[in-house]
């Protein structure tokens, strides 16, 4: 799926993606270390883990899903539906 590495914050911000520093160690201590591997977790093994709770879950696996269906390049952020606007 996707090769971008969790402890990479800089990278994550540059596609829009944020999470905060303490979920990232917790995801990094649990074994994550890149988004791709988040793909086969549950929210239940999410929701496991240290400082990640529902809303956190919920949010991770919008992230992931999103990589899933439409992979996003960093000029493509500040952009995305533009074209809805225009047309």
């Amino acid at each position: 799926m996707d090769g971008r590495r969790l402890d990479d914050l800089n990278a994550l911000a540059s596609h829009g993606f944020r999470l905060r520093p303490v979920v990232v160690r917790s995801l990094v201590a649990a074994g994550y270390r890149e988004l791709g591997d988040l793909c086969w977790a549950s929210d239940c093994e999410l929701r496991k883990l240290f400082y990640i709770g529902r809303k956190t879950a919920r949010q991770i696996r919008t992230i992931v899903r999103q990589l899933q269906n439409h992979p996003l390049e960093p000029a493509q952020v500040g952009n995305r539906g533009a074209k809805e606007r225009v047309g």
